[in-house]
Order: structure tokens, then C-alpha cells, then sequence
């Protein structure tokens, strides 16, 4: 079975890419397989930065709802989310296309989140009658003013690029492929910021 997360090394920069198509969504095998990726690359000292990124037309559109009526299976999203979030190096979410619930929540836990300028962002989940419980609530209102995060909360409108960034919810808008970009990045201006705890601005305890 071929690998859903696969990972290549560029002079010390490690990309995660995940395909899964068609948009990505995050079920049991995703998560595995992201908690097998930085298990794995947290072994590697040589590595100064990773990469966050997905295959295909867009970043994670949130989590696989086939798993709302089975239960969620272990990984959990906490277990995988903390895993990134605790990188010993920073981690940059590369984000294209629209990230939605789980989507968005996975690059809160990241360190810095780089998109292009289509992209969008939200947390849906009251409308399903749930709501962001892998962290989101937690994360965003210590990333961006606690009103703008309460809106985008309550009201499930996606942000877009422009409005996020002007928000603090993103740290870069690029042109281009953004995986590139946030690759850009990693080998500069992110991995010259003090490295003494790489929490990410949003970090949280959740149970």
C-alpha cells in the first residue's frame, strides 16, 4: 500500500506532503500516517524545518464525516496535533485551496502557516452541530483578536487569504506553488527565529 504521507529532504528541510484524494480529508489512515512522519523525523538531527503540505486542488478540507458515525479511531487528532505542535524544529503549514474544520485546526497546531492567495480558511463545525473539538477553540483566539475568532467560529464563514493574513492567522501570502514558498520560508526567515521551544502562538493543553 503506497504511502498517504510522503516525505523528501531539501538541504535540511523536511516536506510532508499528504494525497489523499480527492480533497484530503483527515480519517484513522491520515492520521497514522502523520504521526508515523514526524515520529520519524524527529530521529533526524539533520533536519532545521518542516513543511506541511497536501497533494492535489487543496490543503486538508477538514476531517473524513464518514468517521462521525463510526467513532474516531486512534491516532486521535489531539495525539497527532500535539505530536506537530511540540516539534523540537518549526513546523510551516503550506495551505492551498480551502482548509476547513480539522484543516484549519491541523495548521493552528503548526508554527507558521504560509498560503497562496485563493486560499480559505474556516471552522464549519456548528453548522454540523458540533464543534472545532480538535483544538480549535483553544488555538485560534490566542493567534488572532478574540472577536474575529468568535466570528469565524459562530458564524462558519471560510476567511479568506487576505483577511487572515491582515489577521495574524496567517504569517505569509505567496505567489506561486506553496509548498515552494513555505519551503522559501523555512530556509530563512522562520528557522532564524529562536528555536528555545518551537510552541506554536496558538499552543494549548487539551485533553
Amino acid at each position: 500500500m503506497r504511502n498517504i504521507a510522503n516525505i523528501s529532504l531539501r538541504s535540511g528541510i523536511a516536506v510532508v506532503t499528504v494525497d489523499r484524494p480527492p480533497v484530503n480529508a483527515i480519517d484513522q489512515n491520515v492520521r497514522a500516517e502523520l504521526l508515523r512522519a514526524f515520529s520519524e523525523l524527529r530521529q533526524q538531527a539533520d533536519v532545521t524545518a518542516i513543511v506541511l503540505g497536501c497533494a492535489g486542488r487543496t490543503f486538508f478540507a477538514g476531517a473524513d464525516i464518514k468517521e462521525f458515525d463510526t467513532g474516531i479511531a486512534q491516532p486521535s487528532y489531539h495525539e497527532v496535533f500535539r505530536l506537530i505542535e511540540d516539534s523540537p524544529v518549526p513546523v510551516v503549514a503550506a495551505i492551498h485551496g480551502t482548509a476547513l474544520g480539522a484543516g484549519t485546526e491541523i495548521a493552528l497546531a503548526c508554527h507558521y502557516r504560509v498560503a497562496d492567495a485563493e486560499a480559505r480558511l474556516g471552522l464549519p463545525e456548528l453548522s454540523l452541530g458540533i464543534i472545532p473539538g480538535a483544538g480549535g477553540t483553544q488555538r485560534l483566539p490566542r493567534l488572532i483578536p478574540l472577536a474575529a475568532a468568535a466570528d469565524m467560529m459562530l458564524s462558519g464563514r471560510p476567511m479568506p487569504a487576505s483577511q487572515a493574513k491582515e489577521l495574524g492567522l496567517l504569517d505569509q501570502i505567496v505567489s506561486g506553488d506553496v509548498i515552494e514558498g513555505a519551503v522559501a520560508g523555512s530556509g530563512g526567515e522562520f528557522v532564524s527565529r529562536p528555536s528555545s521551544g518551537w510552541g506554536s502562538p496558538g499552543a494549548c493543553d487539551v485533553v
